[in-house]
């Protein structure tokens, strides 16, 4: 599956967009989300995605903040089983005076699943401002403690905290 959105958000509007795939396979999916902003213009791009067995999965999220007091955010959530095989880039560019970007991305591994996530910041205006945060790594052992001691085993425990990650 090929999943392509690109957008121009024109002065002071506002755009969502937000992709899902949980309930079933990806197979290969090639997910490419791009909003390009004017002034004052806002955008938040989120994706969800569970992949399993031996699924591939790339997803490319750009957020292009050209315009003056523009602002984004790119949220991206994997979860990967099994053998799956994900690759997720995430891309800010600022280039309008006080553009306001964020890039946050999240993923989950379990089994033998192959991770890799790059986020890709990038300012060309001293004014301008990106951040980012990602993560890769197992689920939440604090959270897992916490829920074991509630009465849960640890696979109910995992499968809700999964649940939650993924919900809108």
């Amino acid at each position: 599956m090929i999943s392509r959105t690109e957008v121009e958000v024109e002065k002071g509007g506002r755009y969502t967009g937000k992709f899902s795939l949980m309930k079933h396979r990806a197979r290969e999916l090639k997910l490419e989300m791009t909003a390009k902003l004017a002034g004052r213009a806002v955008a938040e791009l989120t994706s969800k995605i569970r992949a399993v067995e031996d699924d591939s999965v790339e997803v490319r999220e750009i957020l292009l903040l050209e315009g003056a007091r523009s602002r984004g955010n790119l949220k991206s959530t994997v979860i990967a089983f099994d053998s799956s095989k994900v690759n997720v880039v995430n891309e800010a560019y600022g280039f309008g005076d006080y553009a306001k970007g964020h890039v946050e991305c999240h993923e989950v591994v379990k089994g033998n699943a192959d991770v890799q996530t790059v986020p890709l910041l990038r300012v060309k205006n001293d004014k301008a401002e990106l951040t980012h945060e990602a993560s890769i790594g197992r689920v939440n052992e604090t959270q897992l403690i916490q829920l074991m001691a509630r009465g849960l085993t640890e696979e109910e425990a995992s499968e809700l905290i999964i649940k939650g990650l993924l919900m809108w």
